[in-house]
């Protein structure tokens, strides 16, 4: 549960066992689902958890998600986005790069949350791009953002870089 008086406790409980992040990893977050990636080149990360990148057909079935979400997301005032939020999403930031109404969020970047909560405040749906050396931050972004009342398919979160972002969505 997330919005105005939800209980910061229900945010930090776990969000799976530690045992399944080697498995969690291994999706990417569509539609409101986890799911399976449609690309099939893996990287491995520091920690040696891999993840799968993402191709070109997962950012085409990610902006179709996005694009299909936003027409419930835009008709809520700007007060009910707020209220979906939490908090930390709510500290004010510069608007994100985006391509059309799709914010394009790097999790690489140190003031992404802000960027995130600035583009889904103002209706735009938001594809997260995992850190490279850090995706179990953005999974954790996205599980926690799939227990709100944003519409499913608002967000994605894909195991990917910009540039490829960019290329395929452009």
């Amino acid at each position: 549960m997330t919005g105005a008086g939800a209980p910061d406790a229900d945010w930090l409980r776990p969000l799976w066992p530690e045992e399944d992040w080697p498995e969690r990893l291994l999706t990417h977050f569509v539609g409101g689902q986890w799911r399976a990636p449609l690309g099939q080149g893996l990287r491995v990360g520091p920690d040696g958890l891999a993840v799968v990148q993402a191709g070109v057909a997962d950012y085409v079935r990610a902006r179709h998600a996005i694009l299909e979400a936003l027409p419930v997301w835009q008709g809520q005032s700007a007060e009910m986005r707020r209220a979906a939020l939490p908090a930390a999403l709510l500290s004010g930031g510069a608007a994100a790069p985006a391509i059309g109404p799709i914010a394009l969020i790097d999790a690489v970047a140190a003031d992404h949350a802000a960027h995130l909560g600035a583009a889904l405040l103002a209706g735009q749906g938001a594809l997260i791009l995992s850190d490279p050396c850090n995706p179990r931050a953005a999974c954790t972004l996205v599980a926690t953002l799939a227990r709100s009342p944003l519409p499913a398919g608002v967000i994605a979160l894909l195991h990917g870089a910009m540039p490829e972002a960019r290329a395929a969505l452009g």
